[in-house]
């Protein structure tokens, strides 16, 4: 499928919480990664990594959002928006998948292959938007600084 996804520094946010939880997308995108490398796409497989993907992008995003809110981050109804696209994509594809009928081993590439992109793009140029709010929120008193 594609090259392993390593976490460099240029991917931080400067929010130790919100980079910790975009290294666990790296380590389950990675996951999908090798199965497709040892051509292990059947159902029983695939089903629980894009259940887990789509349950940890809720998890996450709701996370974020709620640091965004905190912190007052100017643009956070359309930040929110391109969150929601991720998860009704993504939920989209889980039905797909589900079906009886869904030819796994061409869907789930398809499926990788997106949140991939979308997980690179997302955090290289919105959630760099936000990093002067994070790295803000850094130096509030603990009890103000977010979840």
């Amino acid at each position: 499928m594609s090259a392993k996804l390593l976490w460099k520094a240029r991917y931080g946010v400067g929010l130790e919480q919100i980079d910790e939880q975009h290294q666990m997308f790296f380590r389950m995108l990675n996951a999908m990664d090798d199965m497709a490398a040892k051509g292990d796409l059947r159902r029983p497989a695939v089903l629980p990594i894009l259940h887990s993907l789509n349950d940890y992008a809720f998890y996450h995003f709701a996370c974020e959002e709620e640091y965004l809110q905190r912190y007052r981050y100017p643009h956070f109804a359309l930040h929110r928006k391109k969150h929601d696209r991720f998860r009704s994509r993504i939920a989209a594809f889980l039905q797909d998948a589900e079906s009886p009928e869904a030819d796994i081993p061409s869907l789930a590439p398809r499926i990788f292959t997106y949140a991939r992109e979308w997980l690179l793009h997302h955090i290289l140029v919105e959630d760099k938007k936000c990093e002067p709010f994070f790295r803000k929120g850094n130096e509030l008193p603990l009890g103000l600084r977010g979840p």
